[in-house]
């Protein structure tokens, strides 16, 4: 059995939950410049933009890479 790391292996330690940017981001559906940035980013490639269909609540814009939101 090895007792020992190799350098080469070893990877960045992961964020604290706080410190990592939020995937998810609501999107008030009554907001109408609010649903067309949703339906921009999402046309660009940046986000995915959820509709609850059947069910009462915001909308839900996931980035696709948070950390360029």
């Amino acid at each position: 059995m090895r007792t020992h790391t190799e350098p080469a292996h070893l990877t960045a330690p992961p964020q604290p939950h706080a410190a990592r940017p939020s995937p998810d981001e609501p999107v008030d559906l009554d907001d109408l410049t609010a649903v067309k940035r949703a339906i921009a980013l999402h046309q660009a490639g940046r986000a995915v933009f959820a509709i609850p269909f059947n069910s009462p609540g915001p909308g839900t814009l996931t980035w696709l890479d948070p950390s360029r939101r």
